[in-house]
């Protein structure tokens, strides 16, 4: 089945460049350069892209690690650290102690090279762990955390495969909506969703936070991970 993008339901707004004031210099004098239509710089303050203002009324940060989409009605959870390193918790032993670090990488469901096949990947290892595995308590008092699904991840990125409403051109990376808290501790790379590819089997579709794309990759790849939910700050 077609993967469908989650519509934003709004219209764009067009936007008109804000006025600027112009002044004339004096004719040359003394051998001075002269000039004319030269930007005073007393003209009206930038005015936000609607893009921008949309995006600081759509997220939330709830204050416990999470961050709420009040458009979506999508719970994220947030990560921590700073993006630049790889982390492959399928070789660390028991694990990765913090299921929350940005560098982390998962395979899809453990693989026989990783020391704990069976506690490990994107499933037995990082969402056990926020589900409440082993007696854990559950990440920010929610036990039903999952991996996106392509439409859902449609939802923050930014470039060719965004959703609707998203802007469709990457200018910086990550790839990700301006507005979205955690945008800054977002690695520039692959995030694993849940959803199959419709053509192999062993393969499932991942958002590229460095161009905006959204292809396929075998799951035994290594990926970065972020976790979702249906909710808000109050459920």
């Amino acid at each position: 089945m077609a993967d469908q993008s989650i519509q934003a339901g709004f219209d764009e707004p067009i936007e008109t460049p804000h006025p600027r004031t112009y002044r004339l210099l004096l004719p040359c004098v003394l051998g001075l350069a002269c000039a004319a239509g030269i930007p005073s710089g007393d003209g009206p303050d930038p005015v936000p892209k609607p893009s921008e203002v949309r995006s600081q009324t759509r997220f939330q940060a709830c204050g416990d690690g999470t961050v709420a989409d009040l458009r979506h009605g999508l719970l994220w959870e947030q990560k921590r650290g700073e993006p630049g390193g790889e982390v492959f918790c399928g070789w660390v032993p028991g694990g990765c102690p913090d299921p929350h670090g940005v560098d982390q990488r998962y395979t899809w469901a453990g693989s026989k090279a990783d020391r704990n096949p069976e506690k490990s990947g994107a499933h037995g290892d990082f969402l056990a762990t926020l589900n409440g595995h082993q007696d854990l308590p559950c990440f920010a008092d929610h036990c039903d955390w999952r991996l996106p699904t392509v439409s859902e991840w449609k939802t923050i990125l930014v470039g060719p495969d965004a959703g609707t409403g998203q802007e469709k051109v990457c200018v910086s990376v990550p790839c990700i909506d301006a507005g979205f808290p955690d945008g800054g501790r977002t690695s520039a790379g692959g995030y694993w969703s849940q959803t199959r590819s419709s053509h192999l089997r062993r393969a499932r579709r991942f958002a590229d936070f460095s161009n905006g794309r959204i292809p396929m990759v075998f799951q035994m790849t290594t990926l970065y991970v972020r976790a979702v939910r249906s909710g808000n700050c109050q459920r």
